[in-house]
């Protein structure tokens, strides 16, 4: 199967921009849920292209599915990077 890229548009392409440097160096960050007071140390380990979306990859999370399980649907889709 061959995988297709969309081109980024300025928006995304700024943020790809500051999390690639992250994801290169390995090092442990503290991500956060906005408006769910959720966070936990994790390494971001790729940005992936999946259709018009890109998809930040992390190293698992003990409890990560089940805090998710916890919000309504479609709660996290208008999460925004901060």
């Amino acid at each position: 199967m061959v995988e297709q890229y969309s081109e980024a548009n300025t928006g995304d392409q700024a943020i790809i921009n500051t999390l690639q440097p992250l994801i290169d160096s390995r090092i442990a960050c503290k991500m956060g849920i906005a408006r769910a007071k959720q966070s936990w140390i994790t390494l971001l380990l790729e940005i992936r292209s999946v259709g018009n979306a890109y998809n930040l990859l992390i190293d698992r999370v003990r409890g990560f599915e089940e805090a998710l399980a916890k919000f309504p649907e479609g709660f996290l889709s208008n999460s925004r990077i901060k």
